[in-house]
């Protein structure tokens, strides 16, 4: 899977687009979300500098972005919620447009979701 399907994809299903400047929270989480799954599930991990300069920013922003998402997951839930309804239309897409590879697909999963437990962890810690 390329960078510029979870581009395109990203922007069809929020109906918006990435490069556009403005800093509405909307926007600026979508972004973030972009950066994560650009990061993530492109083979070998495309580099910071490939996802952001295809809307038009700089790498600091992609590398910022894809943490900034596992905090906005976490103490945001209904962007939470919504995330969790865009990763299940998401993964039908990686599915149908890559060669499936069960292992990748996988290993994938588990990154994403270790992070997700990890992130919720650090918020049950700090509820102690």
């Amino acid at each position: 899977m390329t960078v510029t399907e979870i581009k395109d994809f990203v922007e069809n299903y929020f109906q918006i687009d990435l490069t556009d400047k403005k800093s509405k929270h909307e926007i600026v989480r979508i972004r973030f979300l972009y950066y994560y799954y650009a990061y993530n599930y492109t083979s070998n991990y495309s580099a910071y500098n490939n996802i952001s300069s295809l809307i038009g920013f700089t790498h600091a922003s992609a590398y910022r972005g894809k943490d900034e998402f596992l905090n906005f997951t976490r103490y945001n839930k209904p962007f939470d919620r919504m995330v969790k309804e865009f990763d299940l239309k998401f993964m039908e897409f990686y599915n149908e447009s890559t060669s499936f590879d069960n292992e990748n697909y996988k290993f994938q999963k588990y990154n994403f979701l270790t992070k997700r437990i990890e992130s919720l962890q650090e918020e049950l810690d700090n509820l102690k």
